[in-house]
């Protein structure tokens, strides 16, 4: 499936619901972050994850409220999701432009992290 294609947001919901270690760190966790991401093999495009009531949601669209967005190229989000490059790093380079919601997302950090892993271990094509 491709990076960021339907089929793996589809793909990586179902995983989020049977990951036992993702599931036990969700309660009290509420977050939403919109993703905003250039030059993708279709052109732009945003997609968003969103925390809440113990469930993990990765779909396209938008979300009006949202805690914080995030901006990158496909490029760089490809490199981040194949473990080329670190979320850390990328921010830092100036590659992944964040807007709001710091603290939000380094609160939740350990959280997030486990849903880009579970989302980066699927069959990708990039």
């Amino acid at each position: 499936m491709q990076f960021l294609s339907d089929d793996h947001f589809a793909a990586a919901n179902a995983a989020f619901t049977t990951d036992a270690e993702l599931q036990r760190s969700l309660e009290g966790v509420a977050v939403a972050i919109m993703y905003f991401v250039s030059a993708g093999p279709e052109g732009d495009f945003q997609y968003y994850i969103r925390i809440a009531d113990g469930t993990v949601t990765m779909a396209r669209g938008e979300i009006p409220e949202r805690d914080a967005e995030v901006r990158s190229t496909y490029d760089t989000a490809a490199k981040m999701s194949r473990g080329e490059m670190a979320n850390q790093t990328a921010v830092m380079m100036g590659k992944v432009r964040i807007k709001g919601g710091m603290m939000t997302m380094i609160k939740h950090q350990g959280v997030l992290n486990r849903v880009q892993s579970i989302s980066s271990a699927l069959p990708i094509t990039y």
